[in-house]
């Protein structure tokens, strides 16, 4: 059973302020739990989205919202406590955020930065070995964000976020992954 959209969406808001006001030290042993939570989230609404013949046509709207705002407070905590050790949540994000939504990369983000492409940036910056987890897997991301650079109309916008990615990841000296090192 799913609370309704309103009620998630009310959620999802107040968490992102909360982390948001709350950027210190005491609200770290409840980033597992918050993390948690956002994917739950996450997983009922992208549930619901996947069986859209079975739903009434006005909840298509709110449960895509509720999705991006998933989205958005997973990379919000990724960035907001980037000293803590998160790679236990690595899979999860991957196989619950990542894959299911990997494919419509290319048509959501050419006027602006999708959540999930700023997703991709936050785990760069987090360090995350994502991409690792995403080829160990058989989900390979650079074909996606390739079509995405060469869709007609990307923004400048869009080409500044994937190239801010790929330096990160290739910057072995500033802690990246080294990937062509």
């Amino acid at each position: 059973m799913m609370l309704p959209p309103g009620v998630l969406t009310s959620y999802l808001k107040l968490m992102r302020q909360v982390v948001a006001l709350l950027q210190c030290e005491q609200l770290q042993p409840f980033v597992p739990s918050l993390l948690s939570n956002i994917l739950l989230i996450f997983e009922k609404a992208q549930y619901v989205l996947e069986r859209r013949a079975e739903i009434q046509e006005h909840l298509v709207t709110p449960l895509k919202s509720i999705r991006n705002l998933a989205v958005t407070g997973v990379t919000q905590v990724l960035s907001t406590f980037t000293t803590l050790n998160l790679d236990g949540f690595l899979g999860q994000i991957m196989d619950r955020v990542v894959v299911p939504n990997l494919v419509s990369l290319p048509n959501e983000s050419l006027q602006s930065p999708s959540p999930l492409l700023l997703l991709f940036l936050s785990l760069a910056e987090h360090r995350l070995p994502w991409l690792a987890h995403m080829c160990s897997h058989g989900n390979d991301v650079m074909p996606y964000v390739l079509r995405l650079l060469n869709g007609k109309g990307v923004t400048p916008k869009v080409v500044t976020k994937v190239i801010d990615m790929v330096f990160l990841l290739l910057d072995k000296n500033e802690g990246g992954m080294g990937l062509l090192r």
